[in-house]
């Protein structure tokens, strides 16, 4: 029997401010997806910004050793801050499509981020 996982964070959404738009049926595929699997919320890191909770979320590793503090991490030898991002944590995210219980990877962010290459 496969497996099927689908974390879904909704950054800034409490469940105070969600309950009331199911129960209301404005939101009725959320209100399948809830009633089929596990609903809770996460404490934040602190300092409680965005790029640090989404890094500490899918690296399991909190921001004094990621190093990602306030959205950015210095980086070594150059003025510039390493900004949080994806390319950060590729290591990080290589065990998920490892797992034989896990068929397919599907890692999504909003906003989507642009495609790379010349503008």
């Amino acid at each position: 029997m496969a497996s099927h996982l689908v974390l879904l964070g909704l950054g800034g959404l409490s469940l105070e401010l969600l309950d009331p738009l199911i129960h209301n049926g404005w939101l009725p595929n959320l209100e399948f997806l809830m009633g089929r699997g596990v609903v809770g919320s996460l404490s934040s890191d602190l300092p409680p910004y965005a790029a640090t909770e989404w890094t500490t979320l899918l690296t399991g590793e909190g921001p004094g050793t990621t190093g990602f503090l306030e959205g950015s991490r210095k980086t070594p030898g150059s003025y510039f801050p390493e900004v949080a991002s994806l390319r950060a944590l590729g290591p990080a995210l290589s065990p998920l499509p490892s797992r034989p219980e896990l068929h397919e990877t599907v890692l999504v962010g909003v906003p989507i981020p642009p495609a790379p290459g010349p503008r």
